[in-house]
């Protein structure tokens, strides 16, 4: 009897199992559930490799900004609704631990070990490499059947970054380190269409590229590559390219500016850090303002692997009046040209206001005009999606047409902050003595939670800043409560607040900024902002709420301003239009008690106007609607 030894190719092959996730840095039970969730996959990485998928919502993520389109289309394939939200070969996590299905607080050891244990048809071989200049990656996937399979079937590849490590929590939950996050998919979502019936031996070769762009540590480049049934959502097979070895790369931050200029230059500040594996003596910073002209600046000194140097003073760079994006990149590091950084610029950015020229003292804005913000004024989204925005359906009193700046607490996650600022005024007639800003507001709490309004001043371009106002629900900011989304519908539920501005009388260029601090309570609305001077000729002091109304209102011809003055004052009546231009002015000297003065408004174009009546040291303003003639 003769014995042979027989070759016998195996009818399944070893699975690695992929996890993936649907989760955001702004999202509380993210922030609860992903330690441990995250802790599990790392102590299995032989077992399981994951996939994480930065949504939109419910707060900022600038993850998420970097490739907001393709993680949309990951959600609706899954249809998933909530975060976190996670997948085990592309079945939802089974709801064993009191949570719900899907969370990824209920994946287990035993899960990982159950579905480990399920063999795959596919033998999937992964690699990448980058390109000389190390601003592209290039990825290559060899899949082998040895079983026979069918379905609708796509290969699909993942570019990510094993692993991102913020200095700070870049979103409102906490987190700080974030792993396996999906930076491209290549070609795309869809993916490489497989045959629909596949025998055991067949093999195939699938090649992507991609142009690096929004890459925080190119030394944590991975990829992650899974078979997957469209019909059924069923992962067959996956496959994980781990980092290459380290190279020499750096990365350069402007956190930490200040954000304004009012000349026509900015001089920056920089911090350093040191991503590659060898000491950095030396390194060349290129930076830009927006599409501007980019600067270099050569640093040298010696910091090791993984420091970093903050306050790297780098030259002066032009700044034109507006909103800009401040950005720059390492372009060179000890004497070596380093393209790879440029994959970076988007990422290393701040957003900074050339303020231009200050306008003349008064100021009127009551958000009459479509474009928000108004001409010279500035958003400064700090770490939100949502921010201040312009409502055309609420307007101070109700007065028609309505219309205003409203910021959505209701939609704005707490701590998120954000804020408007005025455009630069000149305060500089060092004759005045008393100057002021009135605005009218009107808020709605949310029961539990606590929204905050603050009010500064900065005379020194943003250096300092004089707290003006700093009311939050708790404390007589909001009039009504609702659990709605809150919209103003009553004359009463809106209030007029007076600031005292006199300390900058004197000053060329005050710059005033409203700070929005959500709780995640209910929406704020802004209108009727007015800075002026007092007027102090008046006889003697009159009530800060005094009886006066405009009617009839709208008009086309004639106004009358009705007033009741409780003792002896000088007044004055004027009118602006909706850019803050003065139309008209007339002055009235010593009276008291009731008083009906006639505005002729026949000559004035139809719009929407702001009258303001100066009543010895006091300033109110009303809307006032004027007919198209």
């Amino acid at each position: 009897m003769s014995l042979v030894c027989l070759h016998l190719t195996p009818a399944f092959a070893q699975r690695l199992v992929l996890v993936e996730e649907f989760t955001q840095a702004s999202c509380p039970p993210c922030g609860q559930q992903n330690p441990s969730f995250n802790a599990l996959l790392d102590a299995n990485p032989d077992k399981v490799k994951s996939l994480k998928y930065q949504v939109s919502w419910p707060g900022y993520d600038p993850m998420n900004l970097q490739n907001p389109s393709q993680v949309a289309t990951r959600v609706s394939y899954y249809g998933v609704n909530a975060v976190p939200w996670g997948f085990i070969d592309g079945t939802s996590i089974t709801n064993d631990c009191g949570y719900y299905d899907g969370a990824p607080a209920c994946l287990s050891q035993t899960d990982i070990d159950n579905e480990y244990a399920v063999p795959s048809p596919f033998v999937l071989s992964l690699s990448h490499t980058l390109s000389s200049g190390n601003d592209s990656i290039f990825v290559t996937l060899n899949i082998t059947a040895i079983a026979s399979v069918s379905g609708n079937l796509k290969a699909r590849i993942a570019v990510v970054e094993k692993e991102i490590d913020f200095s700070s929590a870049p979103g409102a939950n906490g987190e700080t380190v974030f792993e396996n996050v999906m930076k491209q998919m290549i070609p795309n979502t869809t993916g490489t269409s497989l045959s629909s019936t596949i025998d055991s031996g067949y093999t195939t070769t699938i090649t992507a590229s991609w142009k690096l762009a929004n890459i925080y540590n190119l030394n944590e480049l991975a990829v992650v590559a899974f078979i997957q049934d469209d019909n059924t959502k069923t992962i067959y097979q996956a496959a994980y390219s781990e980092p290459l070895p380290p190279i020499q790369i750096a990365s350069v931050d402007f956190a930490g500016n200040n954000p304004i200029t009012c000349d026509s230059s900015l001089t920056p500040s920089a911090s350093l850090t040191n991503l590659g594996p060898a000491t950095m003596t030396d390194a060349t910073i290129s930076y830009s303002v927006g599409n501007g002209t980019p600067q270099t600046y050569d640093w040298s000194g010696s910091l090791d692997s993984g420091a970093s140097i903050s306050n790297v003073q780098l030259p002066p760079i032009a700044v034109s009046a507006g909103s800009h994006s401040l950005s720059g990149t390492v372009t060179a590091i000890n004497g070596s040209p380093f393209n790879g950084g440029g994959a970076m610029v988007s990422l290393y950015h701040t957003t900074v206001f050339g303020m231009g020229s200050p306008v003349a003292t008064p100021v009127v804005q009551d958000f009459g005009l479509t474009t928000f913000p108004p001409s010279g004024w500035y958003i400064n989204n700090v770490n939100s999606s949502q921010t201040w925005e312009r409502s055309a359906s609420v307007g101070a009193y109700q007065i028609s047409p309505k219309n205003s700046a409203e910021y959505p607490f209701y939609y704005v996650t707490s701590p998120d902050l954000d804020e408007m600022y005025m455009l630069s005024t000149d305060l500089s007639d060092a004759s005045q003595t008393e100057a002021y800003l009135k605005f009218d507001y009107a808020k709605a709490k949310y029961s539990g939670l606590n929204d905050e309004l603050k009010i500064l001043a900065s005379s020194d371009c943003g250096e300092s800043w004089t707290t003006l106002f700093d009311k939050d629900d708790a404390h007589g900011l909001s009039s009504v409560t609702s659990s709605a989304d809150w919209k103003p519908t009553l004359a009463s539920q809106w209030k007029t607040d007076s600031l005292d501005l006199s300390q900058f009388i004197g000053q060329p260029n005050l710059i005033i900024k409203f700070q929005a601090i959500s709780g995640y309570g209910n929406n704020l609305y802004i209108d009727n902002i007015n800075v002026n001077y007092a007027t102090l000729t008046g006889i003697s002091a009159i009530p800060s709420e005094l009886s006066w109304s405009v009617y009839p209102n709208p008009t086309s011809d004639v106004a009358i301003v009705s007033v009741n003055f409780p003792n002896i004052v000088d007044a004055q009546v004027q009118v602006y239009n909706s850019l803050g231009q003065l139309a008209k002015s007339t002055d009235y000297k010593t009276v008291i008690g009731n008083q009906n003065f006639i505005l002729n408004v026949a000559d004035l174009a139809g719009g929407i106007y702001s009258v303001r009546l100066l009543a010895g040291n006091k300033s109110y303003t009303e809307k006032l609607v004027i007919g198209q003639k």
